[in-house]
């Protein structure tokens, strides 16, 4: 069966058209003829629309005193209604013959530039087509009437009509089924017998057809298919409606509104091939975008490239998480590479920061382990100190903040309360008491009385205490003696002592000889926060009116009381100590043979790294000699 793309209205063949350019005393007729489809009640004929077009010279269109259009139409075909503007005052079949359609005009159209009218016919659905002749009937002022026969041949249609529908819209990267149904409105089979018969879609160029179901016919495009489809039955189907869908692929560039445009040919025993009405279905685009990958993006980047492309952002859920910093785009949905309508929500689960987690209890665990338990569990460690405790030893945690199985956020600090052993006890203070309330006040707090030193005071009552060494509030050894300087009463000539805290031994001994007084006894205590070799405390203290010649107890500085050992481990021995004299440690060192150390560099250390000892103590090295020597054992027995 010959195949041919036919336009959306129906061609009629048209014979005389009359002049191509009208001369200035002539008129033009044109025609054309669209099938509208079956009458909608009953079904048993066609709907035609023809329209008339008139084209006037120059002289007919200034010049024209009476107007009229007369049709000759088939027989059995039927006048229905006529559309122009202005509309004519007579129209209709001739009174005498039902196949004479005259259209006559008082009020003249102006035909300066081209008339057209537009008049309905109901065609039977037994015709067989059939021809229509027409003629303009005009006059000019003063002038004759002329006519231009124009006749008109109209192919028959066999009853066949089809429809399809498809989806209103479509967006880029879509799967469109489309259906398409024939039916004759002779009846549910057709009343001439058909010897070939298909179905042509023209389908938008960049679609492709993925698959075809129902009764397609035995001649369909395979998979991939573009353009134009053709649907062939080698066995024409005697019975109608028949149906049948196919599936397109959109591309996903697809944009604009698409098109598909189709038509059924057939033929009834040798004549030439017919065609049904063209069906043109509409499908609009609905503009798409695809949803970019905005995980690990801040939410500020992700609602920016989301709006970007055309999308909103939906729902955003805050949700806590261990690993991604706060206002971190953790999840999103739909995913990236879902098509979604412009304006259409993205949701995103945003992570407000560190979930909150239990914390362990380390309390009673050394402090090597409880680092590595609160570093398992996804703490940091903060400040360290140190506290006396009764019972647990030293090295040992005794407290933390925050507490064991309370909640904290992930990886926040958490500090650490040591115990140095058992509790030094704390000297009352006892200067301006009498000498006996004193001492009861020492022994109660389990010191003992040490050296009770007689001085002259015009300001503290003779029999009270002046001054105290250890002065009140120092941490000391229970058991441990505590000196009095008692007054005996007001002094003839008194020297102020002057004050030496912080000052080097040597500059404090020159500013106490200086004042007249002696330098007393002198001892070392370790200081956290005093340089070594400074004052740290002096008795009497400074200001207190003392005989000439009174001694001054001094106690100077060793440095830090404790600190934490450095690592050391692959350090050359030179800068193991340099890194170790910062704690005053002193250094032994011990040689071995290593294959894997480089020579001159330390292997271990003793203490290990991070163990909590007093300042100034030995830090024992094993220093790798290299790699063992393998003596020349040739030639020995």
């Amino acid at each position: 069966m010959a195949k041919r793309v036919v336009m959306c209205s129906i061609a009629l063949l048209v014979a005389g058209l009359g002049f191509a350019d009208p001369g200035p005393d002539s008129v033009e007729l044109t025609r054309t003829a669209t099938i509208l489809g079956p009458a909608s009640s009953p079904p048993d004929h066609l709907l035609a629309a023809v329209t008339v077009t008139v084209a006037a010279g120059v002289n007919v269109a200034g010049s024209l005193t009476a107007f009229a259009i007369q049709e000759n139409i088939p027989s059995g075909w039927t006048y229905i209604s006529v559309d122009s503007t202005p509309a004519p005052a007579v129209d209709g079949p001739d009174p005498n013959n039902p196949e004479i359609l005259n259209f006559v005009w008082v009020e003249l159209p102006n035909l300066s530039s081209p008339f057209t009218m537009t008049y309905t016919l109901a065609i039977p659905a037994s015709s067989t087509g059939g021809s229509i002749t027409g003629q303009v009937l005009y006059r000019t002022s003063g002038g004759p009437l002329t006519s231009v026969p124009v006749t008109t041949q109209q192919d028959f249609f066999n009853c066949l009509l089809m429809t399809r529908t498809a989806p209103a819209n479509y967006r880029a990267g879509d799967q469109v089924t489309v259906t398409v149904s024939v039916t004759s409105f002779c009846g549910t089979s057709s009343t001439q017998p058909l010897t070939a018969m298909g179905i042509e879609e023209t389908i938008p160029a960049t679609w492709s057809l993925v698959s075809v179901s129902g009764n397609s016919g035995d001649i369909q495009p395979a998979p991939g298919a573009t353009g134009t489809l053709s649907f062939g039955w080698t066995t024409s189907p005697a019975a109608f409606p028949i149906t049948f869908s196919y599936v397109l692929n959109v591309p996903q560039d697809a944009s604009g509104n698409a098109q598909i445009d189709g038509v059924i040919l057939s033929r009834l025993g040798p004549s030439e091939e017919l065609t049904s009405p063209r069906e043109v279905t509409s499908i609009a685009y609905i503009p798409t975008a695809l949803v970019p990958n905005v995980t690990g993006q801040t939410e500020t980047d992700a609602r920016a490239a989301i709006e970007a492309v055309g999308l909103t952002v939906g729902t955003v859920t805050r949700q806590c998480n261990n690993t991604q910093p706060e206002n971190t785009v953790l999840e999103q949905s739909p995913t990236s590479g879902t098509r979604l309508d412009l304006g259409e929500p993205v949701d995103l689960v945003v992570s407000n920061g560190p979930c909150q987690v239990t914390v362990p209890d380390v309390v009673g665990q050394t402090l090597s382990s409880a680092i590595s338990t609160l570093l398992s569990a996804g703490f940091q460690i903060g400040t360290a100190t140190q506290q006396c405790h009764a019972t647990y030893p030293g090295e040992t945690i005794i407290g933390q903040d925050p507490p064991g199985d309370s909640t904290a956020l992930y990886g926040s600090a958490v500090n650490l309360v040591l115990s140095s052993g058992p509790c030094q006890v704390a000297v009352p203070n006892v200067t301006g008491q009498t000498q006996s309330a004193a001492a009861a006040a020492i022994t109660d707090a389990g010191l003992t009385v040490g050296t009770v030193t007689q001085q002259c005071s015009d300001t503290v009552p003779a029999g009270s205490v002046i001054s105290q060494d250890p002065v009140a509030g120092t941490q000391i050894t229970s058991g441990s003696a505590v000196d009095l300087v008692v007054s005996n009463g007001p002094c003839q000539s008194v020297v102020s002592v002057p004050d030496v805290m912080g000052q080097t031994e040597s500059a404090a001994t020159a500013a106490i000889t200086g004042a007249g007084l002696t330098v007393g006894s002198i001892t070392t205590q370790c200081s956290d926060t005093a340089p070594a070799g400074s004052v740290i405390s002096q008795v009497p203290a400074a200001g207190t009116q003392v005989q000439p010649g009174a001694t001054v107890d001094l106690v100077i500085s060793t440095g830090a009381c404790n600190a934490i050992v450095p690592d050391v481990v692959g350090l050359s021995l030179e800068a193991a100590q340099a890194a170790l004299s910062v704690y005053s440690f002193t250094v032994n060192t011990t040689d071995a043979c290593s294959d894997t150390v480089p020579a001159g560099n330390v292997i271990s250390q003793n203490p290990v790294a991070g163990t909590l000892v007093s300042s100034g103590i030995s830090v024992n090295l094993v220093v790798s000699s290299g790699k063992p020597i393998v003596p020349d054992v040739t030639g020995l027995l």
